[in-house]
């Protein structure tokens, strides 16, 4: 059974890089999209976590039109409320391991969290229960690695890829 989950794993991870490398020559293939609504729900709203609605945020536009997800202004706001609220799970509940950060982020009532621990941590080269020490003081302690996790979430949740220019800036936005 292990073996034909990792095979799964792989073959998913296979299928976002080449979804990755996509999205970055044109975010639907060589082509482009035909149209915005091609594109992955959270790339199109620049919420590339798929963060669900129910806070404020900065940088969010005026006029929502999606009912149920948050819509930024930028991807770099989007990434920035992704940092915001790992650094939340950080400080307001003790959560430091992608184990952690995937089990509150993509519950099992909704998702297949353990693949999606998988593959954030083969994507990201970090193992699933390391300590991760991300934020320290409620500043961000570790941008390396907290890059390769949005990164990682970020393909995992549109199989898309954002240059890592976008991400640093998005980190550098966190307060």
């Amino acid at each position: 059974m292990t073996k034909l989950f990792d095979e799964l794993v792989e073959e998913n991870l296979k299928s976002l890089k080449a979804a990755g490398a996509m999205a970055l020559a044109g975010a639907c293939g060589l082509g482009g999209c035909a149209d915005a609504k091609e594109m992955p729900r959270g790339i199109r709203n620049n919420n590339p976590g798929n963060i669900e609605k129910g806070q404020d945020w900065n940088g969010e536009r005026k006029n929502q039109s999606d009912p149920r997800f948050e819509e930024f202004k930028s991807p770099e706001y989007g990434i920035r409320a992704m940092g915001m609220i790992l650094r939340t799970y950080h400080r307001k509940y003790n959560i430091n391991t992608i184990e952690g950060i995937v089990n509150r982020w993509a519950p099992p009532k909704e998702n297949d969290t353990k693949n999606y621990i998988k593959v954030v941590s083969q994507i990201s080269g970090i193992d699933p229960k390391a300590e991760l020490n991300l934020f320290h003081n409620g500043k961000v302690a570790n941008p390396d690695a907290l890059a390769k996790i949005l990164k990682a979430m970020i393909r995992m949740e549109n199989s898309y890829e954002y240059p890592d220019a976008t991400i640093q800036k998005a980190i550098k936005l966190l307060p």
